[in-house]
C-alpha cells in the first residue's frame, strides 16, 4: 500500500495490487478510480483495464471530505464495479485552495524558531511589482504579530509544553461537559452565565497562571516592558526539570 501527497491541492493515491517482491501487479479487470473533491460536487471516474469507464458525481460533504470520497466510490460500485478490483485510487481536493482563495481560515498563531519569523512572508520571493513603491501583497496565512519567536527548547522546556498541552485538553473537555450539563439540567440564566462569562474566566485565569509560571521555572524574558517587570519581580529557576 502506498501513499502519497501533491501540492497545494492535495494529491492522494492509493495501490493495493502488489506482488510479493514489491512490483505493483496489473489484473485483467483491475480499476483505476479518480476522484476530484470540490466544494459542491465530488467527481469520480474509474477506468477499467479493458476499457470500460464509470462515472459519478455526488454532493461533496465539508464537514468531513472523506464521507464524499466514500460516497463517489460507492456511487462507482453501484454502475458495475468491484472494490476488490480497485488497484489504483487518486484523490485530489481543492478544500485547502478554496478556503485560501475565500478567506476562510480560523485564525492561528505561529510558534518558530527565532530568526525564522518572516520565512512565511518571505514565500518563494516572487515580486510580480519589482519597482513598485507600494506593491500589493496577499494577505498571510499568519499575521507578523501572530509569528512568534522562541530559542531552541531545552528537553525540559519540551516535556512541559507536552505536559501543559494535556492540561488544557483536560480542562476543555471539563468545561464543554460543565456547559452541556448545565444545558439540560440547569436554568437558561445559569447556563448563560457560566458559557458566556465564567469559562472565558477560567480560561483567562489558566493562561495567565501557566504564563506566569513558565516565566518564573524558564526565566525566558524577553525585551517587552511587561517581561522587565516579571524579570525583576521574579527568580527564575532555569534549568530545573
Amino acid at each position: 500500500m502506498t501513499h502519497d501527497a501533491g501540492q497545494g491541492g492535495g494529491l492522494y493515491w492509493l495501490s493495493r495490487h502488489r506482488s510479493r517482491d514489491g512490483r505493483q501487479h496489473v489484473d485483467q479487470n483491475s480499476w483505476t478510480v479518480s476522484i476530484d473533491a470540490g466544494g459542491t460536487f465530488t467527481d469520480a471516474v474509474a477506468r477499467c483495464s479493458d476499457g470500460r469507464v464509470l462515472v459519478a458525481k455526488v454532493a461533496s460533504t465539508p464537514d468531513d471530505p472523506s464521507r464524499g470520497l466514500s460516497n463517489a466510490v460507492s456511487s462507482v460500485v453501484t454502475r458495475g464495479m468491484a472494490v476488490d478490483d480497485i488497484a489504483l485510487l487518486c484523490h485530489g481536493t481543492t478544500v485547502a485552495t478554496n478556503a485560501i482563495l475565500t478567506g476562510n481560515l480560523a485564525p492561528v498563531a505561529l510558534l518558530t524558531t527565532r530568526g525564522f519569523r518572516d520565512v512565511m512572508g518571505y514565500r518563494q520571493a516572487s515580486r510580480p511589482n519589482v519597482y513598485s513603491l507600494t506593491p500589493e501583497r496577499p494577505r498571510d496565512l499568519v499575521e507578523r504579530f501572530a509569528r512568534l519567536q522562541v530559542s531552541d527548547l531545552s528537553e525540559a522546556e519540551r516535556r512541559y509544553c507536552r505536559k501543559v498541552t494535556w492540561v488544557w485538553c483536560v480542562f476543555f473537555v471539563l468545561n464543554g461537559s460543565a456547559v452541556t450539563l448545565l444545558a439540560v439540567f440547569a436554568s437558561v440564566a445559569t447556563w448563560a452565565l457560566y458559557a458566556g462569562c465564567i469559562s472565558y474566566v477560567l480560561v483567562g485565569l489558566l493562561m495567565s497562571v501557566e504564563y506566569l509560571y513558565r516565566k518564573y521555572r524558564f526565566g525566558r524574558f524577553g525585551a517587552g516592558w511587561h517581561d522587565r517587570i516579571l524579570a525583576w519581580a521574579m527568580v527564575p529557576r532555569s534549568g530545573q526539570p
